[in-house]
């Protein structure tokens, strides 16, 4: 008898939880402060490439002998504008990486959505950095032309 009440609690509960995708993240109507930020398409006003060299040295000794390892790459960041609920726009940076693009004929305006782990942050840069996935940027094919230089890849 423990068991089938403790069966059917768990069960109640487990029917209460707001639902979730394959990834853990949770679908429509996301209440958290992230969600309430980043959910649905937001227009796109601005898109900058930002290039900059960085470099990671350390080193270690002990006693008489030691060794150090290092060396310089290239961090390539965007920064971009995009429309909140409230119609204001927010400054954001993304690194490359977490940004996807779709193609689609039947865009008149470039704009954004948004993939994020769930969390009640409500600061932009905090959000990017540690809690947005991905960030997909939908526009027309002429928006996004093909440049492929194979002698610089």
């Amino acid at each position: 008898m423990r068991i089938v009440l403790i069966g059917l609690m768990g069960l109640m509960l487990f029917s209460c939880l707001p639902p979730t995708d394959k990834n853990g993240e949770r679908l429509e109507g996301d209440v958290s402060e992230t969600g309430k930020i980043l959910q649905g398409e937001h227009k796109l006003r601005r898109f900058k490439v930002k290039r900059t060299a960085e470099s990671n040295w350390s080193g270690s000794y002990f006693l008489i002998g030691g060794s150090a390892s290092g060396g310089t790459f290239t961090k390539t960041q965007i920064s971009f504008s995009f429309q909140l609920t409230d119609s204001t726009y927010a400054m954001a940076t993304l690194d490359l990486q977490k940004i996807r693009v779709k193609l689609d004929s039947t865009i008149k305006t470039p704009f954004v959505t948004f993939r994020w782990e769930r969390s009640f942050n409500d600061d932009i840069s905090t959000i990017m950095m540690h809690r947005v996935r991905y960030m997909l940027v939908h526009c027309k094919e002429e928006d996004f032309p093909m440049d492929i230089q194979i002698d610089k890849l």
